[in-house]
């Protein structure tokens, strides 16, 4: 923490709980992190430009925090003070004050999460995380779990993550970074970048192009005004199905690797740049087998070109 950054904490013994439960809205970022503690730890920073020591406490002290024991559970509301409301920033009515939430918990933990105005990150944890962010980002790291996350007018990350994720955002982007599981991804109004993922993939893109580089599984992605871009460093062990409305689908696999291509373009042409291909290609469609036929590739193009090439 640095001299521009004023914080106030409090910490609450418990027992080992099954779950948490934040419910925020209004804080900039909200941070969770697990770690080997047996407490949960509360942090408030704010700026010292917008707020005093005494207005960082006084936020710290409004959360709620409550635990069920029998569901074994704790639960925390923390909504930061709008400045038109608050007696604590009536001296700059004209601000609107800068809080952020950091959480420190045991790190065996699942979370569910409802926050509004506030990007949310969460980091080494294990266990289930569910996130439901409206007006910011959701960020996922080092996650041993099932991820899910679903974002309004925010960007969705999740990197070196173990289990599976299913990830959506209207109006962002998505970026997902070394995941050991299956992936389910929905991004409206962004784009989406796909790198190494242990399992299969199903992506779809609206208003954005997509990116995938290593994948394991079985590869099912779409995108609607934007290019679907693939590359393949080894054959994955499932279908590959890729499609693209008012844009290019471009996929580079090994030199060796044996495939049956399926492409079609309406409006575009396809391209193939494997010379030993055997099969039947015109300008906007062809059936080709490459290196003896393996992995299935379906490809389609609708206003835009396809070309399968070489890494």
């Amino acid at each position: 923490m640095d001299d521009t950054t004023r914080r106030a904490a409090r910490s609450f013994p418990i027992d080992l709980p099954g779950a948490l439960r934040l419910v925020t809205s209004r804080f900039g970022a909200v941070r969770i992190e697990g770690t080997d503690q047996t407490t949960i730890t509360l942090e408030v920073l704010a700026r010292v430009d917008l707020t005093t020591a005494d207005d960082c406490a006084a936020a710290l002290e409004s959360i709620q925090v409550t635990f069920d024991r029998q569901r074994r559970r704790a639960e925390v509301v923390a909504r930061a003070p709008r400045a038109a409301e608050s007696s604590w920033f009536r001296r700059r009515r004209e601000r609107t004050p800068k809080l952020d939430l950091r959480i420190a918990l045991p790190r065996a933990c699942d979370i569910e999460i409802e926050a509004i105005a506030s990007s949310v990150s969460i980091a080494d944890i294990e266990g289930r995380i569910q996130g439901q962010v409206t007006g910011g980002a959701f960020n996922a790291h080092k996650v041993a779990g099932e991820v899910q996350g679903r974002v309004m007018g925010g960007s969705v990350i999740a990197a070196d993550c173990t289990g599976p994720a299913e990830l959506q955002t209207s109006g962002g982007s998505i970026y997902v970074w070394n995941l050991a599981g299956d992936l389910n991804l929905r991004a409206a109004g962004g784009f989406a970048i796909i790198e190494r993922v242990r399992g299969s993939v199903s992506a779809d893109v609206v208003g954005g192009g997509l990116r995938v580089e290593e994948v394991t599984g079985s590869l099912a992605a779409s995108a609607a005004a934007g290019s679907v871009l693939v590359r393949l460093a080894e054959r994955p062990q499932g279908d590959c199905a890729l499609s693209a409305q008012a844009g290019n689908v471009v996929v580079h696999l090994p030199a060796n690797l044996g495939a049956d291509i399926d492409a079609q373009s309406h409006g575009g042409q396809v391209m193939a740049d494997f010379p030993e291909a055997t099969g039947t290609r015109r300008r906007q469609e062809a059936s080709l087998r490459i290196n003896g036929g393996g992995l299935p590739l379906r490809l389609r193009s609708h206003g835009g070109d396809i070309y399968v090439g070489c890494l």
